[in-house]
């Protein structure tokens, strides 16, 4: 069976920073497909691939939102204060 296309987007505060260069297909047993999958960051004058520095030059909601055939199917959240990505308090 085929697996629907899957998509990653990086939110800050709602606002999508970064996304996936396209879709993967991924199959049950290739779930790492994610593991080395570099984001784009769409800026001006030219696009970047995304940096730790990105999601934390904003305090806030971070978010890595799953989309297969274009529908959130998993969100991962995370907080970002003073510069500096925070554990969320069940990984303590």
């Amino acid at each position: 069976m085929k697996q629907p296309p899957v998509t990653i987007h990086l939110l800050v505060n709602g606002k999508e920073i970064a996304a996936s260069c396209g879709p993967v297909n991924p199959t049950t047993n290739d779930w790492y497909f994610n593991q080395h999958k570099e984001l784009s960051v769409p800026t001006l004058p030219r696009n970047h691939w995304l940096t730790l520095v990105d999601i934390t030059k904003t305090n806030g909601e971070v978010a890595l939102v799953v989309k297969a055939s274009g529908q959130p199917i998993k969100t991962y959240k995370a907080r970002v204060t003073g510069g500096q990505l925070q554990r969320l308090p069940q990984n303590a």
